[in-house]
C-alpha cells in the first residue's frame, strides 16, 4: 500500500484549513420575489439587478459578493440556475462621481460610491429568454449570494428588480448602468437602453427601468483575508469528509505522479 510522505499530508491538511478558513467566512443571503405574471416574448431580455440598501461600518471598506446564483422554475422544464457575475463595492470618502464598469477579466461588477446611502448598484444579469419558455410565472424567482468584506464584520441590506426589454446587450460595459439613485431613476438603472423597457417580470414598462424591489435581505459579512477581487471563493464549509476526500485526492494524485 503507497502511503502520503509527511509533505504530501501536510499540503493535504494546508488545502483544507484554507478551504475550512474561506467557508467560514462568507454569509449566504437568498431573497425570493415572484414575477407580476406579465406574459414575456422569447424574443426579449430581463435584467436582472440588485443593489445594496445599507452598509454598515465606517472608512474605506469593499464589500465582494460572489457564488451569486439565480433560481428560476420552469414548469416545462425544471429549475434553471444562471450564475450571475461577481460584484466589488468600494465605498470611500475619498471616491467622487459614483462609477459602475464591469471587469471582462474576473467577470465582476465594480462599483465605486462615497457612501452607501442613495443605494449603491450590486450586480446585474442579461437574461435572454429561452425560446418555447416563457417565465410569467415562475414564483418564486430566488437571488443568492455570499458576502464578504476587507474588514472585520458589517452589517449589510440588498434587494434585487427585474425588468423587461425588447433589445439589450451582452457587452454590460455599453449599458450605461446608473451606480447610485439619481436623476429621478434607482441605480441599476440601463440608461442607454431606456427606450426599450416594456412590461414584465417585476416592471410594468413606462419609467419603471429596474423593476419593482423585492422584500429585503440583510446580513453581516465577516473579513475576507488575501483574496483579491475576482477570487472565487467556497460557499460552503468543508465536511470531516472533504478533508478525507483531499487526503485520497493526494493519494490519487501520488499514484498517477501528479
Amino acid at each position: 500500500m503507497l502511503k502520503l510522505n509527511r509533505f504530501g499530508i501536510a499540503m493535504a491538511l494546508a488545502m483544507a484549513l484554507a478551504f475550512v478558513a474561506t467557508s467560514a467566512l462568507a454569509d449566504t443571503v437568498s431573497i425570493d420575489s415572484n414575477f407580476n405574471g406579465t406574459s414575456i416574448a422569447n424574443t426579449s431580455f430581463i435584467w436582472f439587478n440588485a443593489h445594496f440598501t445599507a452598509i454598515g461600518g465606517s472608512g474605506d471598506r469593499h464589500i465582494y459578493v460572489k457564488n451569486q446564483t439565480i433560481t428560476i422554475v420552469d414548469p416545462n422544464d425544471g429549475t434553471r440556475v444562471v450564475s450571475v457575475p461577481d460584484s466589488t463595492i468600494f465605498i470611500s470618502s475619498s471616491v467622487g462621481a459614483a462609477s459602475t464598469s464591469f471587469d471582462l477579466g474576473t467577470n465582476t461588477w465594480m462599483t465605486s460610491a462615497s457612501s452607501a446611502s442613495d443605494n449603491p448598484f450590486m450586480a446585474g444579469l442579461n437574461y435572454d429568454v429561452p425560446v418555447g419558455f416563457d417565465p410569467n410565472q415562475t414564483n418564486p424567482v430566488t437571488w443568492k449570494g455570499d458576502f464578504f468584506s476587507d474588514v472585520p464584520s458589517i452589517s449589510f441590506s440588498w434587494q434585487w428588480s427585474a425588468a423587461v426589454y425588447t433589445s439589450f446587450s451582452t457587452n454590460y460595459n455599453s449599458l450605461g448602468v446608473r451606480p447610485i439613485d439619481g436623476g429621478g431613476e434607482q441605480s441599476g438603472t440601463p440608461t442607454n437602453y431606456e427606450s426599450f423597457v416594456t412590461g414584465g417580470a417585476r416592471g410594468g414598462g413606462g419609467s419603471n427601468f429596474t423593476g419593482s424591489n423585492s422584500g429585503t435581505g440583510s446580513g453581516d459579512t465577516t473579513q475576507q483575508q488575501q483574496a483579491p477581487p475576482g477570487t472565487p471563493l467556497p460557499s460552503a464549509a468543508l465536511s470531516g469528509f472533504g478533508l478525507l476526500g483531499l487526503l485520497a485526492a493526494g493519494r490519487r494524485s501520488r499514484r498517477q505522479g501528479v
